[in-house]
């Protein structure tokens, strides 16, 4: 199945301007222990997460995509 965590640098479509600031993960649910204060190293969905929380919404989002595709071909 395709990798949807896309890392920021070589081969990310915009890239990651070198000089601004780092990002910070999205993630801050209290059920996620609140706020994440790890640098964000890559995007799901268009939102930037640290590598932790990165490979957590991967696994996600491949399951969505699973169960869209298991919708279209079982009708």
């Amino acid at each position: 199945m395709t990798e949807v965590f896309r890392k920021y640098g070589a081969g990310f479509a915009d890239g990651r301007p070198e000089d601004k600031e780092p990002i910070a993960c999205v993630v801050s649910h209290p059920d996620a222990g609140g706020p994440c204060r790890r640098e964000a190293i890559g995007e799901v969905w268009s939102l930037p997460f640290c590598e932790v929380h990165g490979r957590e919404a991967e696994l996600a989002a491949q399951d969505e995509m699973a169960t869209s595709l298991e919708g279209i071909f079982t009708g």
